[in-house]
């Protein structure tokens, strides 16, 4: 099941690219050999970057390049006076480092009335070095914006352009050539109840892959204040408060799983391929019911919905048993087959620790970045990401650890 979540931001990317709403299944298991490259995207939100000077730009598009990423889709607001300056900044770094960037219009502040600024901001990058092009085309997105009409900007610019909007609803993928849409983007990249709501009862494993079937379907590099992001914490972003929740919450590490489901689906095989044996960890701060009485704010709705838990990715190539330390709870070992797989333990209060052992040898040891609480200042439900990865492919005691 996490081999699928992984993979859907790949096959999101595809499925965006293709006429037929969500044609590649979600499937890692398909083998079949494709004519044309497969691209895998992430979202920016240019709207939180007030202060991104260049090299900010270009140190987010490293640490995406670095897992295979291919382009930011970079999602902006009319609103911002900042946005020209963001979108040339983000186009001039990209092509200092051969990525490539595309515009996706936040229609929670575009409208329909909006034709000409959205060609003049296509007639500006269609055509630049850095944009993402696609059967000829300059790709451009959407979140939401249904019904935006793409034929005048199709008119109005002179280099072609492949737009594929968001659609909230799926069947409006049929009427796509009357608004001038080549393909569509769905931002469901989890199963739901037929509306963007989570499934009732305890989760565990479930939450688990669902939430990262969430950040896989709709990641963001940088997205704090949704606790939606994969890229490093930047201190040039403009806080919303999200700082509360966001700073010292890393979840770089969540990368490491990225990475060889990326490589998979580019490469066309049914599994990923562990090239370097580690794990990744991720856990909340604090359990569900800890109360926080200096918060202004309450405990969000939902928030009794989770389970309290300690989760683990092992990428093994043959295997092994894990042992999870949490807190003052008694060591758990579990028997973990090779691949990746996701286990879960009940959370304890204190240090977090983690160890993998293959034929009575530990080949993986280390400790979690942040010891879990029973107070806190604020209610924080976003997730400390860490990993222990080992020096090669057979793994062994001598590993880095990343916060």
């Amino acid at each position: 099941m996490l081999a699928k979540s992984l993979v859907v931001l790949a096959a999101i990317a595809a499925s965006i690219l293709n006429p037929v709403l969500g044609a590649p299944a979600l499937d890692v298991g398909l083998t079949e050999p494709q004519a044309e490259p497969k691209y895998v995207f992430a979202h920016f939100m240019v709207g939180i970057v007030e202060n991104y000077q260049l090299e900010d730009w270009i140190t987010d598009m490293k640490a995406a390049q670095a897992i295979g990423i291919d382009a930011f889709a970079l999602n902006c607001a009319s609103i911002d006076k900042y946005t020209p300056t963001q979108l040339a900044l983000a186009y001039q770094a990209a092509q200092q480092v051969n990525f490539k960037v595309f515009i996706s219009f936040d229609f929670a502040y575009w409208s329909n009335g909006d034709t000409a600024k959205i060609t003049a901001y296509m007639q500006q990058y269609a055509s630049h070095p850095a944009q993402m092009q696609y059967r000829g085309g300059a790709v451009v997105s959407t979140f939401v914006g249904d019904s935006f009409n793409w034929g005048p900007v199709k008119q109005a610019t002179s280099h072609p352009i492949h737009a594929v909007p968001n659609l909230q609803d799926p069947a409006a993928s049929s009427s796509n050539a009357q608004r001038g849409a080549d393909g569509a983007f769905s931002w469901y990249a989890w199963p739901t109840d037929g509306g963007n709501s989570i499934i009732k009862g305890p989760m565990t494993t479930i939450w688990d892959d669902r939430f990262i079937k969430d950040l896989a379907g709709t990641t963001y590099m940088a997205h704090y204040g949704e606790s939606h992001y994969i890229g490093p914490y930047s201190a040039n972003h403009s806080d919303d408060g999200s700082s509360k929740w966001a700073k010292g919450m890393p979840h770089d590490a969540w990368r490491d799983l990225y990475k060889p489901y990326i490589a998979a689906y580019k490469a066309g095989d049914s599994k990923p391929t562990i090239t370097q044996e580690g794990l990744v960890y991720w856990y909340r701060p604090t359990p569900k019911g800890v109360n926080c009485p200096e918060d202004n704010m309450p405990a969000p709705n939902g928030s009794q919905m989770l389970s309290d838990s300690i989760f683990v990715a092992t990428m093994l190539n043959s295997p092994a048993t894990l042992t999870v330390t949490s807190g003052s709870n008694g060591p758990v070992k579990v028997d973990v087959p090779a691949g990746i797989v996701t286990t879960n333990v009940t959370m304890g209060i204190g240090a977090q620790t983690f160890q993998v052992s293959r034929n009575g040898q530990v080949i993986l040891s280390g400790k979690g970045g942040l010891d879990v609480a029973d107070r806190s200042k604020y209610y924080n439900f976003n997730v400390f990401v860490g990993s222990v990865m080992g020096s090669s492919a057979a793994g062994n005691a001598s590993v880095r650890v990343r916060r």
